[in-house]
């Protein structure tokens, strides 16, 4: 049964180019990575889930945070030794895996996308301990509809950081009495710190997709088919049984650790995409179509599950730039080598965790 789609007030595309006039962090700490973070807004709460996308900063900019990444194929064999990068197309960022969206059923004009840049910084307060300490390096808002209700417009829009927090007065009380004229501005340039967003129109086919979310939600667009086939298939799961309430799957119980940690998800999104390419779009509707893409998906999730359990793969640390590509090493490791051998041959060096049933375990709320 096709699960229905839902469509919402307002589902916007964007992609985050870079952020300048960002300070240094200077000091004795040492910087670990850096991120952006983003959430639904109206000023006063948060509205859904909080995305994050790592920054990456070069010596030679150090005030210039980039954002968005291609993906090299090169560089990733073996597991993603099958997967092409996605075209470039008049809709799409080229190759920009860490395009994001957001969807909302809500059109109140206070409504806004809030992001927030955050630093992880190593804290070593004696020889022997050391603390991760994450700090907030600005924070800014993009309206998502102008002050009469429309829909905000599909082009770069360049957004004024501010320090302080967002629930505060007094960082924009600082700004007016700060502002420059704009013959002023013209001459000096803006040396204000400001992250730098592109909206653009989304196709069809992916709002299709983006409708079988919830209403409030927000994270990478590569990663929509393969969350718009999980919800599918718990849909399936429960007209089936029509029972609410903890059952055995794995692939249900695993995916939302998944999409919890960002390297893992970009991961299962290419291998979906592997899995389904040969699939024809034109017969995705069919019954005997989505029982094999029912178990693709299975196969796709499952792929990762034993790499979660191996004791060596290191534990998931938000923003920590040398761990992430550390956790992307030892996935590849294992693909190459694979897990049979992997534990076969190697048993004073790899590890796995004892089953446990509990996490194979999916609850319906």
């Amino acid at each position: 049964m096709q699960l229905k789609s839902t469509p919402a007030q307002c589902t916007i595309g964007f992609s985050l180019i870079e952020a300048k006039n960002i300070e240094p962090l200077i000091g004795d700490r040492r910087v670990l990575g850096r991120q952006i973070r983003m959430a639904l807004f109206d000023n006063s709460t948060v509205l859904s889930n909080v995305h994050s996308v790592p920054a990456t900063v070069v010596k030679e900019l150090p005030n210039v945070w980039r954002f968005s990444t291609k993906v090299k194929v090169s560089d990733q064999v073996p597991l993603f030794s099958c997967v092409r990068p996605s075209q470039a197309s008049l809709l799409f960022p080229k190759d920009d895996e860490n395009a994001c969206f957001l969807r909302t059923n809500d059109v109140d004009i206070k409504l806004c996308i809030l992001f927030e840049l955050c630093a992880l910084l190593e804290m070593s307060d004696t020889k022997s301990s050391t603390d991760l300490v994450e700090v907030s390096v600005g924070w800014g808002m993009l309206p998502l509809f102008t002050s009469d209700g429309a829909a905000v417009e599909n082009k770069s829009y360049d957004i004024r950081l501010y320090s302080g927090s967002p629930f505060s007065k007094e960082s924009f009380a600082k700004d007016l009495t700060e502002k420059k004229g704009f013959f002023q501005t013209l001459i000096h340039g803006n040396k204000h710190p400001r992250v730098t967003v592109k909206v653009w129109k989304l196709g069809q086919a992916v709002l299709d997709e983006i409708n079988q979310l919830p209403e409030s939600i927000c994270s990478f667009l590569a990663a929509v088919p393969v969350m718009a086939k999980y919800r599918q298939i718990m849909s399936d799961t429960l007209l089936r049984d029509k029972s609410y309430g903890p059952r055995q799957d794995p692939a249900l119980a695993v995916f939302p650790v998944l999409c919890n940690q960002s390297d893992l998800l970009h991961l299962l999104v290419l291998i979906w995409e592997r899995k389904t390419k040969s699939v024809s779009k034109k017969y995705m509707k069919r019954q005997k179509v989505q029982e094999i893409l029912q178990m693709r998906f299975r196969e796709s999730v499952l792929l990762l599950w034993p790499i979660l359990h191996l004791h060596d793969f290191p534990a998931y640390i938000e923003g920590h730039e040398k761990n992430n590509k550390s956790r992307i090493s030892f996935a590849n490791h294992v693909q190459e080598v694979g897990m049979l051998e992997l534990l076969g041959k190697n048993r004073e060096h790899f590890g796995i965790a004892p089953f446990d049933m509990a996490e194979l375990a999916c609850n319906f709320p």
